[in-house]
């Protein structure tokens, strides 16, 4: 009776394992490239666009800080004119007749 218990426990094991032998070289493989929705060129194309992408996102702010430093300096030159401006003396206009006193 051992000796049959053994034999049928062997046979059970014996063709499970060519159960799932056979399902993970038939199943899985069809499996795991149903799973995988994105394929490696795939990627690559995406990553690719998304690097051109931001390199003229980068661009366009190169773009953007010369022509704010191109301003500033024409702003600083023009301050400088008013401000040789700044320097002549004070007049008071409060004397006329519109700031008398009461």
């Amino acid at each position: 009776m051992v000796a049959f218990k053994k034999k049928i426990s062997y046979i059970v094991v014996h063709y499970l394992s060519q159960i799932t032998a056979i399902m993970f070289n038939t199943f899985l493989p069809t499996t795991i490239r149903a799973l995988s929705l994105i394929e490696q060129i795939n990627i690559v194309t995406i990553l690719t666009i998304t690097g051109f992408v931001f390199l003229v996102l980068l661009l366009l702010g190169i773009i953007k800080y010369f022509k704010l430093k191109a301003e500033h300096k024409r702003l600083s030159r023009t301050s400088n004119l008013k401000s040789e401006d700044d320097n002549k003396v004070y007049k008071n206009f409060t004397e006329g007749h519109l700031y008398d006193s009461f």
